[in-house]
């Protein structure tokens, strides 16, 4: 009962908060919706119905009645843009996947470094900008990629081939995939990272020794990144035995990393969900070759 009470609440707060947007700007009730849009389902719009039925005045009853066309049109306008976003994106992840093909269109797996690096080259130069960079620009009739709409669809793909277990040739499109998803989280972490509105000031944090900050753990994270999955095991190796840097310093690298992009990045995008398993990957193989599970991980400065 308590339960329901609280739904009634959030739908009303939900509508309460469209009105406040439609009175504002067109702009404003769009950005209501497209963040809303999942919950304007069937039991959002009875309620929004009864509480049309309980308005006092005509005048109100009509505001209801624009408010609720207006958000009908926004939602169709947004699944039109989004089906079209998903089949751009698809066309995109064909090309990106055909990189590392051969003259036949055939992959041949494990893929080898060139083709890893002719993936990793047209993400750079068609996929993602980056600030001063010369990208490729779009031939005619391209357009640009939405990158949250090319990981969701690589996901899609993944999740299907996954279940299709008796299906041989949907099986190998899984590691092409996982090397799209893990080309990404690499080229974000390298090359985009300092975008996150949050990362002026970890930098600002670390300058002012506020947080911990190791060049050596740094050094070796950065090379990491840069290396395909596969090399990580062994680099990682030879940093515990050489002791070029603590296993602590390496994770408490990837914590900054991860709390940055969880709370410096929308909850739910795709590209959010890729950073993070990428990075936890990545710490679980640091345990693994440091041969322990390492402490408590924080990343606050402690006094020597």
């Amino acid at each position: 009962m308590e339960e329901q009470i609280e739904d009634v609440k959030a739908r009303d707060m939900l509508i309460d908060a469209l009105l406040e947007a439609s009175s504002q700007s067109e702009g404003k009730l769009l950005e209501t919706v497209s963040e809303s849009l999942l919950a304007l389902d069937k039991e959002f719009w009875l309620r929004f119905a009864l509480r049309t039925d309980q308005c006092e005045t005509g005048e109100e009853k009509e505001k209801m009645a624009t408010l609720a066309n207006s958000v009908m049109k926004i939602t169709e306008l947004i699944v039109k843009q989004s089906e079209t976003s998903l089949d751009n994106a698809q066309t995109w992840l064909i090309k990106l996947l055909q990189e590392a093909a051969d003259e036949n269109g055939q992959w041949h797996l494990p893929l080898d470094e060139s083709e890893i690096d002719k993936m990793r080259q047209f993400m750079k130069e068609k996929l993602m900008k980056t600030a001063g960079q010369e990208t490729t620009l779009p031939q005619a009739g391209e357009e640009e990629c939405d990158m949250e709409s090319l990981l969701a669809t690589a996901y899609a793909w993944m999740r299907k081939a996954m279940d299709d277990a008796e299906n041989k040739e949907a099986q190998g499109l899984v590691p092409l995939l996982q090397k799209v998803l893990q080309l990404y989280a690499s080229e974000y972490l390298l090359n985009h990272s300092q975008t996150n509105p949050l990362q002026a000031e970890n930098d600002a944090l670390e300058a002012a020794g506020e947080i911990q900050f190791s060049l050596p753990a740094r050094e070796a994270m950065d090379k990491l990144v840069k290396s395909d999955e596969k090399e990580w095991s062994a680099q990682l190796e030879q940093l515990a035995e050489q002791q070029a840097c603590t296993e602590d310093a390496l994770l408490v690298e990837l914590q900054k990393k991860k709390e940055l992009i969880i709370l410096g990045m929308r909850g739910g995008m795709y590209e959010q969900r890729v950073l993070v398993e990428y990075l936890h990957e990545l710490e679980e193989r640091v345990k693994l070759a440091f041969g322990g599970e390492g402490e408590e991980t924080s990343t606050k400065s402690t006094d020597s």
